[in-house]
This record gives C-alpha cells, structure tokens and sequence, in this order.
C-alpha cells in the first residue's frame, strides 16, 4: 500500500502557476521560521518533512526516508550543490552547508533544517507553531533534537547567491540567533557573550575550512571564496553582538 502525503507550501507571494493537491499558504513578512510553523500546523500526518523550495530532493529521497522512517522518531539527510564549486552560488553553501556534504562527519552535532523529518509529536503545539514557527536550533539547544543521517536522503542546494543580500540576511539571522540565545542565559553569561564576539568571525571561517577542506573538490572554492566567507561571518557576529546588547531578535521576516 502506497503512504499517504499531504503537501503545505508555504511563500511569502503566490507562486506561478499551480499544483494539484497542494495546499498553497502565502503569509507575507513572515520568516522562513514562521513559514515552516504554519506549514507543519496544517499537517496530519504523523510525520513531517520539512524541505526548502531551493534545495529539491534528489532522486531517490522519498524511498531512502521511507525505508529509515519506522523505527526512528527524526531524521536527516546530507545537503549537497547543484552547481560546480565555480560557481559564485558556492559562498552560500560554504557558508551554510558545507558540514552536510557527505560523508557527514560522525561527530557533528548540527543538523540541516532543510532536510529533516520529524515524528509529530516532537513538535510544539499548533498555537506555539503558529506564533513562533518551527526552529530546529531551537530543538538542537533544547537536547530534543538527535536525528539520524540517511546518507541516500539527498537534497541539492540550488539557492540563488548575491554578495550584499546575503550578507545582510546573515546579519538578520545573527542577531535573531543572539537574542534566542540570550533568553536563555543569565547576566554573567551575557557579558561573557559580547566580550568573545570579536573572535567569532574568526572561529567561524576556521569551522567552515574544517568541514569544507575534508572534500578535495571543494577546497579550491574555499581558497578562492576565502575573503567573501570572511565578510559573512563579520556580518552574522554584528548581528549576533546586536541581539545580546538589544535582546531583541530584529527583522525576523528578513530571513528566508
């Protein structure tokens, strides 16, 4: 007997053209998160796939999680581009996925929000979906989130790339991750947070090279890209030294 699918695509505007069966949900000035807490609210089945309209699944997907999917609650899959390390898309993945190419290293804790199944009941209640969205780093910091890889699960990275307009959702995204993580802490670990922010550019590009350089056809890419990653990362740090100062998570409908 074939599984049963109900698909909820979520957008800021209404996409061209349509699909049959598929619940379309256009929620203008909402984040990627709020996206995906309405979408995953509309759900009934008693798994839910969340997938990003830039990173289609391979052939094959449905089949490997399929098969992984009984007698696990969570489940991921590597991220890998569509395009060759040439191009100037390659900053983005760098920046964002380049710990999810396979092989995956065993010790990563990460795992990529655009690729990720969860049993239903893993997730918040319908009305906290619906007010805060669904965020993974969320679940990752809460200890709830320990899924486990299907390397055979692919999705392709094919995000389009602009230098200024990524690096202006990094620094959105930074100071929404610093005011999260900020509620979540106390006075001294506050101060400690704004003092070590200067090294975290620094530290961050070091963790990309780390992940990147395990895969040869990459390592061109990142000796060439170097100077770009490194703007990034200096604009997700301001915006992470924002949110810890401000405790406030800024233009959240500015991360897609």
């Amino acid at each position: 007997m074939s599984p049963e699918f109900d698909v909820h695509l979520a957008c800021e505007c209404a996409p061209r053209g349509s699909a049959e069966g598929i619940d379309v949900i256009v929620q203008e000035n909402s984040s990627l998160f709020q996206l995906w807490g309405v979408a995953a609210s509309r759900c009934r089945a008693s798994a839910i796939a969340f997938l990003h309209g830039h990173a289609p699944p391979a052939p094959g997907w449905g089949q490997a999680m399929l098969a992984a999917l009984g007698s696990n609650g969570a489940l991921c899959g590597p991220v890998e581009p569509s395009f060759e390390p040439t191009d100037r898309r390659i900053i983005g993945y760098l920046v964002e996925y380049c710990q999810f190419h396979r092989p995956v290293s065993a010790a990563l804790s990460e795992v990529p929000g655009n690729n990720l199944i969860l049993d239903r009941s893993m997730l918040p209640p319908v009305d906290q979906l619906l007010r805060a969205g669904f965020s993974k780093t969320a679940m990752l910091s809460a200890g709830t989130l320990r899924p486990t890889w299907v390397n055979d699960a692919l999705v392709r990275h094919q995000r389009p790339f602009a230098l200024l307009p990524f690096c202006r959702r990094r620094f959105h995204h930074g100071r929404a991750y610093g005011a999260a993580r900020l509620s979540q802490t106390g006075t001294a670990r506050r101060i400690v947070l704004i003092a070590a922010t200067p090294v975290l550019p620094l530290l961050r590009v070091i963790r990309i090279i780390r992940h990147g350089w395990r895969h040869s056809a990459l390592r061109g890419a990142i000796i060439r890209r170097l100077p770009a990653m490194l703007l990034t990362e200096l604009c997700w740090s301001a915006g992470e030294l924002t949110g810890y100062i401000t405790a406030h998570p800024g233009h959240v409908q500015l991360l897609d």
